[in-house]
């Protein structure tokens, strides 16, 4: 087996790769498995998912019932996995964007009632790969949508294990990460659904 941290590169590489393809907006949601790590690179895979499971709900909780039920019916394991990902558009908000932005921002921060980031002055929009591999390593790749409809280039950022990373689409990768992967729970140091 090579490193692990020659695997995290690989892993990032491959989706920010991925994500750098991408040259259509409001694309469907896909799952993604990365498989390999044996030296000879990684592949990666689209998971088989109906798009009426997009069509059903916002990705992110259409994302956590799909982890769910793989975890419900004991979906066979699949020792070469990697990694699991998800590529997924969303808005994105920051301070610096829009007198509005910060607003909206700050009364989140207060448990305030907000709007929708969509619906925010100065949003960007992104496509975003969120990635989980077998470690227990966070990966969080995003490209901004330009003026002209293209996007910037991919950047990814490695969210190191033992780091809290929390939320919809987090939990639902390592929800399928530990039912896809034989020993992934056990070396994220949980008892999920991995270890069987």
């Amino acid at each position: 087996m090579t490193d692990s941290t020659d695997i995290q590169s690989k892993i990032a590489t491959a989706c920010t790769e991925h994500l750098d393809r991408r040259t259509e907006w409001d694309e469907a949601p896909e799952i993604l498995g990365l498989f390999g790590g044996d030296g000879r690179g990684l592949r990666l895979e689209q998971f088989p998912v109906p798009m009426v499971l997009w069509e059903a709900g916002p990705p992110a909780v259409m994302l956590g019932r799909y982890a769910r039920a793989v975890v419900a019916f004991e979906v066979r394991a699949l020792p070469d996995l990697v990694a699991v990902a998800f590529r997924y558009e969303a808005f994105a908000l920051s301070e610096d964007l829009s007198p509005q932005a910060a607003e909206v921002l700050r009364r989140r921060k207060a448990g305030g009632s907000v709007p929708r980031n969509e619906h925010v002055p100065g949003r960007i929009e992104q496509r975003i790969v969120s990635a989980v591999d077998t470690q227990g390593h966070h990966y969080m790749i995003t490209a901004d949508r330009m003026g002209d409809g293209s996007a910037s280039p991919a950047v990814s950022k490695l969210i190191p294990k033992g780091e809290q990373v929390t939320g919809r689409i987090p939990d639902a990768l390592n929800e399928l990460i530990e039912a896809l992967h034989p020993h992934a729970a056990a070396r994220r140091g949980t008892s999920g659904a991995g270890e069987r």
